[in-house]
């Protein structure tokens, strides 16, 4: 052990891989461990110099491992050489989770002594970092909760998934500090008990919210359409009538004998326009057709223009055939959805689409909205990935939101951890808010999961699925802890972390 923990390059390497693999798909005890080695880092000999080199190791290896798709999406998206794209993971390796550093810095600038209370003050601190450090695909340790058996994630409703990477932390420090004292076992049973006393009030908290109002009938068509197909009727206009062709054929297979509310498609699956009012084209008649034949509302992902603007769009087509509801995606994805600095000069953009042709530049959205569509029926929609933020979504549920659907398109990422990490982190505000969710997607992961957190049939990756889901909905529901508190919470850990900061420091508690 002492092997080890006197080698700062070897404590980094390890806890980059345990972190990394921590990611989901991975199991989760190893996010209780994976701090460890950091921890021995942190309160080592070493020279700031080599806390910094370390901490930079660790985020590049977990980085290299929990996100190792982005080197195929960069090719797939781009196409572009696969060289490319591995150059490019590991630029993206270099500064995307570098809040590691900074807590490490601002850990060792602040600390003139070691002590349990410093690293609970560490804890807080990376945790606050997480929060309001800039990142592309905003990832956080809590995340790791969601796919797991243990009741400890309903606590989201509390204190949100940033509340469960506080947690996550505190349970290495835990471990941590039991490998090291002398007397382990009032610590042990302190600990243990803790984390029972935590998982019955979860499993608590997830009977609370086993009732419902009545039952939505949803059917979620997954075409998986391939991607060449989809960037030719996008970019070129060609195979739109296929595309359409799949869903409805898809749409009406599954439909036979069978009654529905809602048909959701997911996010770009209709590669046309449409804006609100009749639809009278050709492709759009036939949509039109299918609400009225099977009395049910389709929700679909599109596209939509306002002047020379395109938006990436949801439409909600009501069951006369007209769209009657239209919101327009107002979180883009850097480098996909549009380039930075290209927003407002024309010749930059045309320059970009000359190197990356797939490439889109939509205008951003006026922001969260609700579709108040049947009576009791009040969706909160997403698109992609607008069901990672959190803060967007406590908005819509403040709106009167008692559903939420996310329209998706994961076709980029290959059967990579990607998919399973992408789904668990947006049903995840679905325990944190307490509203069911849909999530569609062209070629998975397609689910649904209640307001108790139970996690519906999931569909398979790269094939073509439907399924019809009986979602228990409450009318007028209650809102959460955190529904009412997430952005004050995370101005109050900023706060409580600082002034802890400056105490621990002025009293030399550490």
């Amino acid at each position: 052990m002492k092997y080890i923990t006197e080698r700062p390059l070897l404590l980094s390497l390890i806890a980059g891989v345990l972190i990394g693999f921590s990611y989901i798909p991975g199991p989760i005890f190893l996010s209780w461990i994976a701090f460890i080695p950091l921890f021995y880092l942190l309160t080592s000999k070493a020279s700031l110099k080599k806390i910094i080199l370390g901490t930079w190791i660790t985020q590049f290896l977990l980085t290299l491992i929990g996100f190792h798709w982005i080197g195929y999406t960069i090719s797939e998206f781009g196409r572009m050489p696969a060289w490319i794209g591995y150059a490019g993971l590991v630029g993206f390796c270099c500064f995307a989770n570098t809040h590691f550093v900074l807590a490490a810095i601002i850990y060792r600038k602040t600390v003139t002594r070691h002590t349990s209370l410093s690293l609970i003050w560490f804890s807080l601190l990376f945790v606050t970092l997480e929060i309001f450090y800039p990142m592309i695909f905003p990832w956080t340790m809590g995340y790791t909760w969601m796919p797991s058996f243990f009741p400890i994630k309903q606590l989201a409703d509390t204190v949100g998934v940033y509340g469960l990477s506080i947690i996550t932390v505190l349970i290495n420090l835990w471990l941590y500090t039991l490998i090291q004292a002398k007397e382990k076992k009032k610590l042990a049973i302190i600990g243990l008990g803790v984390f029972v006393f935590l998982n019955i009030l979860g499993f608590i908290k997830e009977q609370m919210w086993q009732g419902s109002d009545r039952t939505l009938k949803a059917l979620v068509v997954q075409a998986n359409i391939g991607n060449l197909l989809k960037y030719k009727a996008e970019k070129e206009g060609k195979f739109q009538t296929e595309i359409i062709n799949e869903y409805i054929s898809m749409t009406m297979e599954a439909l036979k004998d069978k009654k529905v509310d809602l048909i959701v498609w997911p996010e770009t699956a209709m590669p046309i326009f449409l804006n609100l009012g009749r639809m009278d084209s050709a492709h759009t008649k036939r949509i039109a057709d299918i609400t009225r034949i099977y009395n049910a509302e389709i929700f679909t992902g599109t596209y939509s223009y306002q002047g020379e603007d395109i938006f990436n769009s949801i439409a909600y087509i009501s069951n006369q055939g007209l769209v009657t509801h239209l919101y327009s995606k107002s979180i883009l994805l850097a480098f996909g959805e549009y380039f930075p600095g290209t927003e407002h000069s024309k010749y930059f953009k045309d320059l970009v689409e000359k190197i990356i042709p797939a490439v889109s530049h939509f205008a951003r959205g006026p922001g969260p909205s609700v579709f108040k569509t049947q009576p009791n029926f009040i969706v909160g929609p997403q698109v992609c990935y607008e069901g990672l933020d959190t803060f967007y979504n406590q908005k819509i549920v403040k709106q009167g939101a008692n559903i939420l659907i996310n329209v998706t398109n994961d076709s980029w990422f290959g059967s990579t951890f990607e998919p399973h990490q992408h789904m668990h982190m947006t049903l995840s505000r679905a325990i944190e808010y307490r509203r069911p969710m849909i999530r569609s997607t062209n070629t998975g992961i397609s689910a649904a999961i209640t307001a108790s957190g139970k996690i519906l049939e999931e569909s398979p990756i790269n094939e073509k699925w439907t399924k019809i889901y009986e979602i228990p909905l409450i009318v007028q529901p209650g809102q959460s802890i955190y529904g009412l508190t997430a952005s004050l919470q995370s101005y109050l850990l900023l706060l409580l972390t600082a002034l802890l900061g400056i105490l621990g420091r002025k009293k030399e508690y550490f």
